[in-house]
């Protein structure tokens, strides 16, 4: 029987089993590298950063997180040989 928010009881053991994942992906670099430059482009005009300034350092964030996924995709796939 769902509750107020239209889970069941296994929708919420499924979410309470997977919390150890989601507080692992918290810790990721590349998640707050990306939140940081999401910040960054909102509040750029705010912070007194000029638009070329801003664009210059979320370029440098993404091709951070392009090249950080490329290692990790390198490394699982070294280990899963």
């Amino acid at each position: 029987m769902p509750d107020k928010l239209g889970l069941t009881w296994w929708d919420w053991f499924k979410l309470w089993k997977g919390r150890d994942k989601m507080i692992a992906k918290l810790g990721s670099r590349k998640l707050w590298a990306m939140v940081a430059g999401a910040a960054l482009t909102v509040l750029g005009n705010q912070l007194g950063i000029d638009e070329s300034t801003t664009t210059r350092i979320v370029q440098l964030v993404i091709a951070y997180i392009i090249g950080q996924g490329l290692v990790d995709a390198a490394a699982a796939a070294k280990g899963k040989q």
